[in-house]
């Protein structure tokens, strides 16, 4: 099963966490897979922003985590202190799962509560190692913007149930077109709704945008890159990747807008 398989399931509720760990134990999981680029990016204008700043927040975790790999046998002896180090592994799914709607911040904490429960409920399993960590977080994550998009899809079928008079109404002056046509665009809309994947949702920042964070910041890297060497291996001109780590740092700092645009 391939990583974005894996995500769907996981969204649409069809598979366990024993399930998951069954299929990682016996290697029927591609972990390599990752498709998450090719998802739309969504209207930055729907969200606003934080007061607190990110980038002291990542500095500070990546300087408590260290640089060294995350050492398993830490566990059990020094349990704060390997929460702490997993900052870089959690941030790394973070940007993966980034998406509309979505706080990073959240991510983060949900990173942190996965990693908790995951320690207490399976560190004594032969098949427990960081990949197993990863997929647990991952499965935390798309879990928690599972919450999200149903709480959202509950709004919208409430209010279209509401005023569905009103919303027909406003389609016809909106955009023109008949009754029927508007009768038959709302049903569109909440079949998009029922039949909504994982892989539909939109992502804050662009492929670029997240590169760049993530090799600037060393999350998923063994080392952090300068501006300059990001630059070159973005094909970038010089002062195109400050700007572009301005942009990014303010996208990453965006809290609410919409979970689901329709």
């Amino acid at each position: 099963m391939q990583l974005s398989d894996l995500e769907n399931k996981i969204f649409d509720m069809q598979i366990s966490e024993e399930k998951i760990i069954e299929l990682f134990s016996s290697n029927e999981i591609d972990l390599k897979d990752k498709k998450i680029d090719i998802r739309k990016i969504e209207d930055i204008s729907l969200n606003s922003y934080m007061t607190e700043s990110i980038i002291d927040y990542i500095e500070d975790s990546l300087a408590l985590s260290g640089d060294e790999d995350i050492d398993l046998s830490l566990m059990s002896k020094e349990y704060d202190n390997f929460i702490v180090g997993c900052f870089k592994l959690i941030a790394d799914i973070a940007l993966d799962y980034y998406l509309s709607g979505i706080d990073y911040f959240d991510l983060i904490q949900e990173g942190n509560i996965a990693i908790i429960e995951a320690i207490d409920s399976y560190k004594d399993l032969d098949c427990f190692n960081l990949e197993l960590l990863k997929l647990i977080v991952r499965k935390r994550m798309i879990l928690f913007i599972k919450s999200k998009v149903e709480n959202e899809k509950s709004s919208y079928i409430n209010y279209l149930q509401k005023n569905i008079d009103e919303v027909i109404s406003a389609f016809i002056t909106e955009k023109n077109i008949t009754s029927f046509e508007a009768e038959e665009l709302i049903k569109i809309k909440m079949r998009d709704l029922e039949t909504l994947v994982f892989e539909s949702l939109s992502k804050k920042i662009s492929y670029a945008e997240e590169k760049l964070l993530r090799m600037y910041y060393g999350i998923g890297y063994d080392r952090r890159y300068s501006i300059y060497e990001i630059e070159n291996e973005l094909e970038l001109t010089r002062g195109e990747g400050e700007k572009l780590f301005e942009d990014a740092i303010l996208k990453l700092s965006l809290v609410g807008g919409r979970t689901i645009i329709l």
